[in-house]
């Protein structure tokens, strides 16, 4: 009797990927892990750490960050350092400003997107063995939805279930056939997974 395996095609850095594949383990998902973004870190700069009260580093939910600041730490007591990429998800200082906040921002590191598919996931879309996607960032599904297609594999996505992390990296995936798109509740790791638990005890209904 042959079994069949769930896959799950996630697109975050290895290390970040590490607990998610477990979780998915847990499951009875295999993950196959596709990082779609590599981090190259640049020259340190020299900080001027003279007056500054905190340093900042931001991930996925910087909304929750802003309120941390907000409630342990007062403007007058000095300026804040926001350490993080060249890119960032929103905007940590702007918020911060409104609250009286002077932020200062330093980039320690460049996420650049991979050039294509590996050809392993390629062959994993085009045989149709990957039942669900998941994404972490409107910057990452961009990238998917890129190589996806120059890899001539996007109607592999009409056998898939695309997870997002938030609304904006869930639009990003609307030019692609999904057999269909969930976001989950909040942008973080638990709430996407209780997505999936949700999605899985359907089909188990079903």
């Amino acid at each position: 009797m042959i079994s069949i395996v769930m896959r799950a095609l996630v697109t975050r850095p290895w290390e970040e990927s590490k607990a998610l594949a477990a979780a998915l383990a847990m499951r009875g998902i295999e993950a196959l892990i596709e990082p779609l973004m590599e981090v190259h870190f640049l020259a340190p700069p020299a900080l001027d750490l003279r007056g500054v009260q905190a340093l900042l580093c931001t991930s996925a939910n910087g909304s929750d960050l802003v309120r941390l600041v907000a409630g342990r730490l007062r403007p007058h007591e000095g300026q804040l350092l926001h350490v993080a990429g060249n890119v960032v998800a929103g905007d940590l200082a702007g918020a911060l400003h409104t609250q009286g906040f002077t932020v200062t921002r330093s980039v320690l590191y460049e996420a650049r997107s991979v050039e294509k598919l590996s050809p392993v996931t390629v062959r994993a879309l085009s045989s149709g063995t990957i039942a669900f996607a998941m994404f972490f960032s409107p910057r990452t599904a961009a990238v998917f939805a890129r190589l996806v297609d120059e890899a001539g594999a996007a109607s592999s996505c009409g056998r898939m279930t695309a997870f997002s992390i938030s609304p904006a990296a869930d639009a990003t995936l609307a030019g692609l056939p999904w057999l269909d798109r969930v976001v989950a509740p909040r942008p973080d790791q638990p709430a996407l997974l209780a997505a999936l638990d949700r999605v899985l005890g359907n089909r188990q209904q079903g």
